[in-house]
This record gives C-alpha cells, structure tokens and sequence, in this order.
C-alpha cells in the first residue's frame, strides 16, 4: 500500500492530480456544508445523554410552556447608595422600552412594571413608602431586576442582537453615576462565551501559524518549508471543519465551539509534525538520489507506515469516545477522529506533492542540503549516559514523576464556568453585582416541573404549597416561588421588601365566585402551563448555581421532591428538577462515568495497536503505564501552577477527560516513532548499541515535533476562557514532558534494562517497522 501511496507523488503527473484533487475537494465539499457557526451550539443540555433527568426536565417545560420558551437574560440596575424614587422611575422606563418594542423574539418580560401602579417612567409611584406600590427591591436595598426571555437559537444573530440591544437601552437613560445598569443571566452568558469562541478560529489560526513559522524557521532557515505546513494544513483543515458540518448537520450531533478550536489546534500539530518528518527523510535521500521523485518515493516509503501507525493510535483513541454517555466526548470522539484521519491523508498525499513540486529550490537559501537528523553532540552523551546508567536514571525520572503527581493531592474541582470569563464580560461583571445583592441562586434559579396529564393541577394546591415547604426546607434554599407562593410565601402571606427577580401581586390565587377552580394571579400565571397541567417551582439557591455546592444540593433537592410528591394528592405525576445546576450535576455525573468506563477502553486500544506493531505484549504494557505516568505528573504540577501561582480557584473537572485521552494517544505516538527505531536498529546493532543510535538519529527530529506540538496546544492559553486555557497548559506541559523525560529517558532506559524480554513472546525484532 506504501509503495502505491509514495508513486503517487514520484511523477509530475501523479503531482498534479493530487494538488488538483484536493483543490477540488476543498472547494466542493465546502459549497455542500453549512458553516461550522451554523451547526455549533453552547447550551450544555445539549451535550447530555438522552433520559438524563435535567434534560427530561428542559425538554417538558419547552412543551408546556411555548411561550416560556428561550433562555432568561436578567438586567440589573443598582444604585449602591440605595434605590430611590428616581431609580424605579429609570427602571419602570427600561421595562416600558422592552414591552413596548415587542420584538419577536422576547415572548416574555417578568418584571413588577407591568403591574397598574407602574405605567412608566413618566408617572412614578404616588405613594413610594407603601410596599404594595414599589417594586421588589434586593435585600440589600440597591438593585431592582427584570427578566426577559429570549427565544430562539443562541448561536444566531438575532440572539445576539437582541442582547445588544438590551445593554444599550440605558445609555440614554442611565447617565448619572453611581447607577449601573448589566445584563446577565443564562442568555446573556451564552451569548457573550459565544462572541468569544467567534473571535477564536482567527485567534488560533494567526497565532498557530506565527508559532509554527518560527519554528520552522529556526530548524530549516528556509521560508519556503516553514510555509508548507500552513498551506497544507489549511487545506485539511477546511476540508475537516466542512466534513464535521455536514456530520453535525445530518446526524443530529452537538458540536461546540471547544470542539472545533481542539480540530483546528491538533490538526496544526500533528500535520506540523508529519511535515516535519516528512521533510527530515526527504532532506536524508536528497544528497544520495539524483532525482527528487526517486527520493520522495524512497521518503514515503520510510515514513509513511510510521506516520500512518501514529494518525491510527490517535484515530482509536479518539473513536474509543464514541462510547461515552456525555455529549461533548461523544462528539469530540469521532469528530477529531475524522480531523485526524484527513490530516494523515493529506501527509501521505498533498505534502510530498507539494514538496516534490517545489523541488531543491523549497530549501532556499540553503543550498548544500544536508540530513535534518544529523545528531549534534547533545543526543550521543544522552545515549552513552542512559547504556552506562539504566537504572540509576529510571529511578531519578519515575521519582521525579511521582513527585510532579503529587500535586493531584490539592486538585480542587470547578464547574463554575462563568468564572473562567474574563472580569471585563459584562454577563460575568452583572453576576457579581447580582451576588452582591441578591441571593446568587437568583442568576439561574433551579426549576421543578410537577406535570399531572389529563388532570388540572389546580386542583392541587395543598400538595403544591407542601412540595414548596418541603424544598425550602433544604439549607442550600434561600427561597421557592410557586403558584402558591409567587414571592416566596405561603398563599396569602404578604410579601416582604424584598428580592426576587419575579416579583407581582400580593395574593397568589383566588376562588371564583361560583365555587369553582381557584383562578391564577398575573403573578402566578407564569409558573402555570396554559393547559394548567403543568406547573413549574423555582428554587433560588443561596450558593453560587454554577458552582459544586449547587451541584451537591441537586441530589438531596431531587430525593426530596419524590418523597414530597409521593405522600401528596400529586402521587403518580411527573416531577423533574432542571435548570443550570442541575445540568451541571448531570454533566458531572456522566463525567465521572465515562472516566471510569471509556478511560479503560482508550488505554487497552493504545495497549493493542502498539501490541500488533511491536509484536510484543511487554513493550506496549511498559510504554502505556509511562505515559499514564505522564498524564498523572503533568496533571498534578499544573494543579500546583494554577492554585499556587496563576491564582486560579480549581481546575476545571470537565477538561480532564479531554487532557486525558489527548496525553495518552499523544504520548503513544511518540513512543511509536522511538521503538520503531529502537527496532530497527537493534536488529543491526545490537540493543545498547541500536537503542544508543536511536536516541542519536531520532532525537533532534521528534523533540523538534514535540516543541511543535507543545507550542501549537499552548495557543489555548491565549484564550480568555480559563478552561481552555487550563486545557492547552495542561496538554502543553504533558506533550513536553513525554519528548524530554519519558521518549528520552525513561522508555530507553526499560528498553537497556529489559534487553530481549522487550519483544516477548518474540526473541528478537526480526523487521523494523516500515518494513
């Protein structure tokens, strides 16, 4: 197969068609797909598996509230020297504003204003020192809040604009310090992560092809050669992005803006890397071919099975995802999988065209060509060091490793994901205004659905005001509002001054005067289904809804409601806790399943294929510990690094299983290129020797990848979300200890120690792998 791939490029003819075909390609498939916005989405429900109670929860509350439907946006004005007369008057204007424009994507605006004592801006409250004639205030007495509902996909204009248009009503009405006016909420956090990831594809591609540039530039002192890789790779990684398009479109997939940005920054480095490879052996042939097509065939035929055993270990890792129960692995799994795949074909195919075409003149200004490989004085001392002292330095770097691994001890958990917003956002700025005002839980209030078909849920009002005592009774509860109890307080209990971002009438529910079923407030409507089948409990935590003690409360809060349920006139009826936290427990819990269940997989697939390589059961066993190794001390001393020096409150706990399956498969491959040398040239060498010329031949060229690889993974902490930037750290600091301690060090060292017990049950390595 090997030979057929490497006279795909030994020809001119043979050049053209490929660079043609892939030209070809890229502009079909790309007129076929949707964009890659167009598809992608952030809502974290959409990445939970299918009977997951949270999305059981989002699913019933769509159906029975079509007018509920869509994410809240919350706007926050406080004054901190206290709410007066003339700040109701500014936010009775703003809540007027937003009626009045009637866009058609706000269905719905939950505010006291559209109560009869407040008209608007122009007839301020007569009487401000009667409770029932002011707005609910914050606790604190300095913000007042309305809740508008904003339908349709975030991830479209419209969203977007709508959330603009929000924060700019009050420029003309706000002009007086120290009144502040932000809009937050689940819509307006989305929509700003959103603009973010936007900002992002850009932001990866200039900085990945500055990095890889100057790379390349300082290994070849050639232009031409430093630009092969981005030409390339930029055209795999269209073709790619159009492909996962296309996939998400038609399979119903969840894609996400994390997805594409890990595509974009793997394919640059590992594309970068079989470049690098490539061009390494092709510079070897060069100066004892006279023919650069005999010498590209002589390349491809070295390179290309080494190449091709690396994409595959990375590909079955990645598909092993598949399994996963948690929508974001499930989609990562196969789509950088498929990235992956496209990126071999195109270093097998497009590059040595490329390089071919551009013949000795891609090595200008160097002219007396000269092997890549040739060892500089550095890798031959590794090599006679690592033969004299095996065991003396396994000891010192599986110490060493341990020690870095050690910080996995103060490994703090984090969910919150608007903390990892920078301080400018203005979602993550209203959210800590509204902190400090209100109970944090008002952000994203936990919702319970209790849903009865084909029965009147009026017709329990009792069981309803019971379920709401019951969930308030839990110490993570500040407050419940229910149809029994809009502010928080049982039916016909007046309400206090104070928080709350619903607000309304004072009385909750009224009989009619026939006798019949009690009719339901303004204030109460909204929790109602208009087939008053359903009716929805909000919960306002008094922790932070993004953060684990949120979590924590979900179990006890969904074990209370069943219980609740169960000993009332509602037995039987569907109930299901949902909203923010509740999606993060569900997403937590699934996490730490597919860790357990997946984690296992990943490894024993990497275990196989290194298996079938090396014919051996001992080498791969040895080579997959290490690098779990390295994923353990590489996790451990970024735990150190973001805690104790960068500050950081945690570490994100939904990067893991990313970090986790990047390093292994990663670290696999490096340890492919080693061994298959070690192989090699210990059939002719002997294995001190082999093992000696190994470390010699191959260590300028795979540092050189795993610098490459390391840098184009350190782009994510360009970013200004603090997950990915915990995620390129994390994946950088791996990468680099796998080139300079594990693939360097540790793995020679075993193969010295082990001698011929490496290639159990065989006796010796009778073909070297691009055999």
């Amino acid at each position: 197969m090997f030979k057929a791939i490497a006279a795909s490029a030994a020809s001119w003819r043979g050049v053209a068609i490929v660079i043609i075909a892939w030209i070809i390609l890229a502009a079909l498939i790309t007129s076929l797909s949707p964009s890659i916005e167009e598809v992608s989405t952030n809502d974290a429900a959409e990445f939970l598996p299918n009977g997951t109670e949270s999305l059981q929860a989002t699913e019933l509350r769509r159906a029975k509230f079509p007018a509920n439907r869509g994410l809240p946006a919350v706007i926050i004005y406080r004054n901190p020297d206290g709410i007066n007369d003339q700040d109701i008057a500014r936010v009775a204007q703003i809540d007027a504003i937003i009626r009045e424009a009637n866009r058609p994507n706000i269905p719905l605006v939950i505010s006291d204003f559209a109560q009869p004592q407040f008209p608007g801006a122009d007839t301020p409250p007569q009487s401000p020192n009667q409770a029932d004639t002011r707005p609910e205030i914050s606790p604190d007495g300095t913000a007042i809040t309305i809740t508008v509902i904003i339908s349709g996909p975030p991830a479209e204009d419209e969203f977007a604009d709508t959330i603009e248009w929000l924060r700019e009503i009050d420029d003309e009405i706000v002009v007086e310090l120290p009144s502040t006016v932000q809009v937050t909420g689940p819509a307006g956090i989305l929509t700003d992560a959103i603009a973010v990831f936007q900002t992002f594809d850009f932001r990866v591609s200039a900085i990945t092809i500055l990095l890889v540039l100057i790379i390349l530039l300082a290994i070849y002192r050639s232009p031409l050669l430093a630009l092969l890789p981005i030409l390339c790779v930029g055209i795999a990684l269209t073709v790619a992005q159009a492909i996962a398009a296309l996939l998400t479109d038609n399979l119903g997939l969840a894609l996400n803006g994390q997805v594409t940005a890990i595509m974009a920054v793997l394919m640059f480095g590992a594309g970068t890397d079989f470049t690098l490879f490539i061009v390494s052996r092709y510079r070897e042939e060069l100066p004892i071919r006279e023919d650069k097509f005999d010498a590209i065939r002589a390349t491809m035929r070295a390179v290309g099975p080494s190449i091709a055993s690396s994409a595959g270990t990375t590909a079955a890792a990645m598909l092993a995802l598949i399994l996963a129960l948690s929508g974001s692995l499930k989609t990562m799994g196969p789509m950088l999988a498929m990235a992956i795949i496209v990126m071999l074909i195109a270093a097998l195919t497009l590059i040595p065209a490329v390089l071919v075409a551009m013949g000795r003149v891609a090595f200008w200004p160097v002219k007396n060509i000269q092997p890549s490989t040739k060892p500089t004085a550095f890798w031959p001392r590794v090599g006679d060091l690592i033969a004299r002292r095996p065991g003396t330095l396994l000891v010192v770097t599986v110490i060493a490793m341990f020690v870095l691994a050690a910080g996995l001890f103060e490994f703090t958990p984090r969910f919150s994901f608007i903390e990892g917003f920078p301080d400018s956002v203005e979602s993550k700025a209203g959210f800590q205004t509204l902190k400090s005002a209100y109970p944090p839980g008002e952000l994203a209030p936990t919702t319970v659905l209790i849903s009865k078909d084909d029965e009147d849920i009026l017709q329990h009002l009792q069981a309803i005001e019971d379920i709401s005592a019951s969930l308030q009774a839990d110490p993570a509860v500040d407050s419940v509002n229910s149809i029994t109890r809009p502010f928080g307080q049982p039916i016909n209990t007046p309400p206090p001054l104070r928080g709350g971002i619903q607000g309304g009438a004072a009385e909750t529910t009224r009989h009619s005067p026939e006798g019949g079923n009690p009719e339901v407030s303004p204030a109460a409507q909204r929790l109602l289904s208009p087939d008053q089948t359903t009716t929805i409990i909000e919960v306002v935590l008094n922790v932070d809804p993004y953060d684990t003690d949120a979590m924590d409360a979900i179990p006890r809060l969904r074990q209370t409601l069943r219980n609740a349920v169960e000993n009332s006139t509602l037995n039987g009826a569907t109930a299901l806790v949902g909203g923010e936290s509740a999606t993060n427990e569900d997403g937590r819990t699934v996490i730490n399943r597919d860790f357990l269940v997946v984690s296992p997989i990943v490894v024993a697939a990497i275990w196989i294929i290194l298996a079938l390589l090396l014919g051996s059961i001992v080498a791969p066993t040895y080579l997959v510990l290490s690098v779990i190794l390295s994923f353990a001390a590489a996790l451990g001393a970024s735990v150190i690094v973001f805690e104790y020096i960068f500050g950081h409150q945690g570490t994100f706990y939904d990067t893991i299983p990313f970090i986790f399956v990047f390093l292994i498969a990663l670290g696999a491959d490096y340890n492919i290129y080693i061994m298959s040398r070690v192989r090699e040239e210990t059939r002719k060498r002997g294995l001190a020797e082999g093992t000696k010329y190994a470390i010699t031949r191959t260590g300028g060229v795979i540092t050189s990848a795993g610098i490459i690889l390391a840098g184009t993974f350190s782009v994510l902490t360009t970013f200004p979300l603090l997950n990915l930037f915990q995620l390129g750290f994390t994946v950088m600091l791996g990468i680099l200890i796998d080139t300079f301690i594990v693939r360097a060090i540790m793995v020679p060292a075993i193969v010295i120690l082990l001698r011929q017990t490496n290639w159990w049950p065989s006796k010796t390595p009778t073909l070297p792998l691009n055999d």
